[in-house]
């Protein structure tokens, strides 16, 4: 008997009540709080976009009127019953939710705001039972049908319900005890540039982004941990990560600082010396540890960047974000978008104009596409990956380069190239800083650079080495 493995995922309430008389989890009278709540109370608007989506409203016409809501945020205007009214009446869709009346009314029932986490985590809540139902009634319908093949059956139901677990806001301000659970359990103007030989190019300017390049294990997460990590001395900030999670980088930012083998530590490995001085250096260091909000959400889209921002801000008086990494990052609900380059241009885009909004510091990190014809060859703005307007948005752009990384034996210190390839308001060249591998740390040597005049171009970086002169030691 021939199987079928075109499996395909279960979307509608129907298809997945249980039977006559059930009808699916749901809080009807909450999700009209919280639309009510958005047009009302504009702190509130950021909150909902950051933690919850169209897709989470039980009807249709809740839907519609949340995605209104996402459009009027995306597009930077103000959130209100009139507002969402004529941006349903664009869409065609006022009629559809039940008019302006229906619009208006949402609001009467609104007391305050003080409560919109407890009611997001509830109506969060009834979306994740009635998946959870779909999904079984998937696995209960197709496990009886013998033409389906049971490793795809197996593999779409874990795919599923792996992604309800990663679902929802996964920030949070690192603390000491963060610290240690991540050396536990299972294996699993504006600021400085921080880095004295980066000194000499001047700050990483408030209010604008900044481009840090370089290709697949070169160091970029590394150095973009240690920007965050010096730059927390003094000013809170946001790191948005969709590579690492919220543990390894805790690890990598403790490895990094006790000149610890970050694979040990990742894997368990840690005698209980090394345990203690973990627990010490992460009680000594708290308020700077405070400093550190990290975001480990594996979807962000332009729109929920900027709520989170909006929200850290508010609340933690933020004054720079890293995002790990910029390729990473997806579209808009409802943009019509045409592969990863338009993806790519939206985000940059929107990114700029974020960091303009907001007046933050905002370290883009991004990937460079390989040459394959001459892997070791310097980095040049053109290979921003995917796309063009990154190198057009961005106030400066450093590329990071790694001679050695493709010899080989790699050496556990080398050297990385740091390039100035784009400066506005500042000279470009190059720089150089010791890295050491194992612990992801960066020496600050300071080094001696004949830097050209700004405007040129990045084919003429290769002349330009650094003679290292004096060391402040690592990291």
């Amino acid at each position: 008997m021939e199987r079928r493995n075109d499996m395909k995922r279960i979307g509608t309430l129907d298809e997945y009540q249980a039977g006559a008389g059930n009808l699916p989890p749901q809080s009807i009278d909450l999700e009209q709080i919280l639309l009510g709540t958005a047009m009302l109370d504009k702190v509130a608007v950021p909150i909902l976009m950051e933690q919850m989506s169209a897709e989470m409203f039980y009807t249709e016409n809740h839907q519609k009127i949340f995605a209104a809501i996402q459009r009027l945020f995306s597009k930077g205007l103000d959130v209100d019953i009139m507002t969402v009214s004529e941006e349903l009446r664009l869409t065609a869709e006022l009629n559809m939710v039940g008019g302006p009346f229906y619009v208006s009314q949402l609001t009467n029932r609104v007391a305050g705001s003080g409560h919109i986490d407890t009611h997001i985590h509830i109506v969060i809540q009834a979306w994740i039972k009635r998946e959870c139902i779909r999904v079984g009634n998937l696995m209960v319908r197709d496990g009886f049908d013998e033409t389906v093949d049971v490793f795809d059956l197996t593999r779409v139901a874990l795919s599923e319900m792996n992604g309800l677990v990663e679902r929802g806001t996964k920030e949070t301000f690192g603390t000491e005890n963060d610290v240690m659970a991540a050396f536990e359990g299972p294996v699993g103007a504006g600021p400085s540039p921080a880095f004295g030989p980066l000194l000499k190019f001047g700050s990483f300017p408030s209010g604008k982004p900044t481009v840090v390049g370089a290709r697949s294990g070169i160091g970029k997460t590394s150095f973009g941990l240690a920007w965050a990590w010096r730059t927390a001395e003094k000013t809170p900030g946001l790191f948005l990560s969709m590579e690492m999670g919220h543990s390894e980088l805790m690890m990598k930012l403790a490895s990094m600082n006790l000149s610890i083998d970050y694979q040990k530590a990742f894997e368990k490995r840690l005698d209980p010396k090394e345990m203690m001085q973990i627990q010490q250096w992460a009680l000594d260091m708290k308020p700077q540890i405070d400093n550190i909000m990290i975001d480990e959400s594996e979807e962000l889209t332009p729109i929920s960047i900027e709520a989170k921002i909006q929200k850290a801000v508010a609340t933690k008086g933020i004054g720079w974000v890293v995002l790990d990494y910029i390729q990473l990052v997806g579209a808009d609900p409802g943009k019509k978008l045409f592969g990863q380059t338009e993806i790519t241009q939206q985000a940059s885009r929107r990114i700029r104009a974020i960091a303009k909004k907001y007046d933050v510091a905002f370290l883009v990190l991004s990937q460079l596409t390989p040459n394959t014809a001459n892997p070791s060859a310097k980095p040049r703005n053109s290979d921003l990956r995917y796309s063009k307007q990154i190198e057009m948005d961005a106030h400066k752009i450093i590329l990071m380069h790694r001679p050695n990384y493709y010899t080989d034996e790699v050496p556990d210190h080398d050297w990385v190239e740091f390039i100035m390839s784009k400066n506005r308001s500042g000279k470009v060249g190059m720089t150089k800083m010791r890295f050491y591998g194992p612990h992801g740390q960066y020496d600050d040597q300071i080094t001696r650079v004949d830097i050209p005049a700004v405007g040129q171009s990045d084919q003429d970086f290769s002349a330009l080495d650094g003679e290292t002169i004096s060391s402040d030691g690592p990291f």
